[in-house]
């Protein structure tokens, strides 16, 4: 008999833990402006930390997020491919690329704001301060220093611009890998001109080089588009998602912790660029 109640009072406790216990998601950071992810450009000025929002999460949802860092992206998309993560937080085109390559289905649930204003992502058109370039009009024949071509807001929407604007550039215009090398090529007149993304003079990148203040921004691409995401896949129950998410939305004003150095989490930015690979939830 007491064999039998041993036994009865072991299950019943393993059932209220279960029922009790936090649910964990694993979570890849990829974040340009997080301490344990920004690449070496602009550690100094990256000082967003997760351990606040990790901590509120918790106590407002009951979801203990698990996070693993990569300053790489490749490393990211690597560990996303293999099915250890549940999710992700990092720039929002990069995240969609890495889902459409991984054949899972993700969902966007949440951008972060930058710590300074509402604008997203956008590219931006700089040039030395004494330049007699004055606008975009300007730009028209000039040599112009560029991302990859996998680089959004530095590649395709810089195109887009001089497209809807009806300029042309230099032939000779080289592609770069960073906005530190895109800069460098017009502090050393390679280039008369370089589109590197907004945060990089705001947060780094310049400084390595030289001073911000040896630059101006002549012109900004059209369009703007989210910049860090948190993108959660389809494998996680509604229920965990849902409450996540709500979790996430409510973290602004007075609730964003001191330490996420941005202004809080807002519900997705409609946006569906051209090349949105189709297992990625709209």
């Amino acid at each position: 008999m007491r064999f039998f109640c041993s036994i009865t009072c072991f299950l019943l406790f393993v059932v209220l833990y279960a029922d009790n216990a936090p649910v964990v998601v694993k979570i890849g950071v990829s974040d340009p402006l997080c301490a344990k992810s920004a690449c070496e450009c602009i550690t100094q000025n990256a000082k967003r930390a997760y351990d606040g929002m990790q901590k509120y999460v918790h106590e407002k949802s009951g979801v203990d997020m698990q996070f693993s860092y990569y300053e790489d992206a490749a490393l990211l998309g690597r560990d996303i491919n293999e099915g250890k993560l549940d999710g992700m937080i990092c720039k929002a085109w990069t995240g969609m690329l890495l889902a459409g390559k991984s054949g899972r289905k993700f969902e966007r649930i949440a951008d972060i704001l930058k710590p300074d204003s509402d604008k997203q992502l956008t590219g931006v058109f700089i040039v030395l301060k004494d330049s007699p370039i004055r606008r975009l009009d300007d730009i028209n024949g000039k040599v112009l220093a560029l991302g990859r071509n996998n680089d959004y807001e530095k590649y395709y929407l810089a195109f887009e611009t001089l497209k809807r604007h009806n300029i042309k550039i230099d032939d000779k215009s080289p592609q770069l890998f960073s906005c530190k090398e895109a800069a460098l090529a017009v502090l050393e007149k390679r280039a008369d001109v370089a589109v590197i993304s907004n945060y990089a003079l705001d947060f780094g990148c310049i400084v390595i080089i030289g001073d911000p203040k040896d630059f101006r921004i002549v012109a900004e691409t059209d369009e703007q588009i989210p910049f860090t995401s948190f993108f959660l896949e389809n494998k996680v129950d509604t229920g965990t998602s849902e409450k996540l998410k709500n979790a996430l939305l409510s973290i602004s004003g007075s609730n964003v912790p001191a330490d996420l150095f941005s202004r809080g989490w807002i519900a997705p930015l409609k946006w569906v660029p051209p090349e949105l690979d189709k297992n990625i939830k709209k």
